[in-house]
Formats: C-alpha cells, structure tokens, sequence
C-alpha cells in the first residue's frame, strides 16, 4: 500500500510504503462490512466492483461519519486536499480507538501529520493494492501517436475526486 503526495502542478510523488495491503483497505472493507453488515466482505465480489453494499455505508447516517470518511480514504482514485487532513487523521484517531485492530492506520496517521504543514503538498492520495494501476495520466506520443503512460498530474488528469468534497454528501 502506498501514500503519495499530490502537488498542485506536476507528477504526483511516492511518499510513504506500508507493508502488507491486507492491512489497509481490506481490513478497513471487513471490519466496516462485519459491523454494519453483520457479515464477512467478500474480495471475489470485489474483484468485480460487487462488493457495492459495503462501500455504500459511506452515504448511510447509521454509521458513524469517522467510519465513512475512514471508509471513503480506501476507494480507488480518492484524494484529500492538505486542508482536510487533520480532519482525516480526526477520524482515522476515533476509528482506531472503535476497532481492535488498527492496520496500517497508526502509520499512516504518522506520515499524514508530516504533510500538514508541508506547502508543497496540495493534497495526498493512496494505492490501495498492488494490482491496481490508479495513479497514471496518459499523453499521446507525439512521434508515434500511442499513448504514453505517467504518473498522475492534479492539474492535467481528470479521474480523481476529492472526499471532503463528496462524501459529505455521500459516496455513490
């Protein structure tokens, strides 16, 4: 699992690694699809976006809204502006203290809070698992006209979304 920093102009930047993926958004989707749900989340269903019930606790009231956010920090192309990460790390702190088990939380909590402050990082975003290829842009070569992969860029690139700006009013 991985932590990049998003400036506001340029390629998005590795930030911080943390070791086994189980122990991020997997964990997170079972612990949140066990208590809300009252069953395990099936990663066969989510291999095909299946697994909707789970990730739709982000727009239901009955969770705690810690929960959600925490919730919504794991889905695919998600980032937070630099603003927002106290109130990240706000919620990522309370769902620690609600789940036995805290993953990757209490490191990610330690490289958010080194962001804070940091006026080069416009915002953060996360590569959830190792087989998914989230944070590439794309050009069109201009010799050949295939296009050419590269890191993400904020001020080019179109398919990301900003969680304080959406899931307030809930995730789809």
């Amino acid at each position: 699992m991985s932590l990049f920093k998003v400036p506001g102009k340029g390629e998005i930047e590795p930030y911080a690694e943390f070791g086994n993926a189980w122990h991020g958004a997997m964990q997170i989707w079972s612990q949140v699809c066990k208590r809300y749900l009252g069953r395990d989340f099936s990663m066969a269903s989510a291999t095909d976006g299946g697994d909707k019930e789970c990730w739709n606790l982000t727009g239901e009231d009955r969770v705690p809204f810690d929960h959600r956010i925490v919730l919504a920090s794991t889905f695919d192309t998600v980032m937070v502006k630099r603003e927002n990460i106290p109130r990240l790390i706000q919620a990522m702190e309370q769902y620690i203290k609600d789940f036995d088990e805290p993953g990757h939380l209490p490191a990610q909590i330690e490289k958010l809070t080194e962001l804070v402050d940091d006026e080069s990082c416009f915002a953060v975003c996360w590569q959830q698992t190792s087989c998914a290829d989230t944070w590439f842009g794309y050009d069109e070569c201009p010799t050949c006209g295939h296009e050419k992969s590269r890191p993400y860029d904020v001020s080019k690139d179109e398919d990301h979304w900003f969680l304080f700006d959406d899931v307030v009013n809930g995730v789809d």
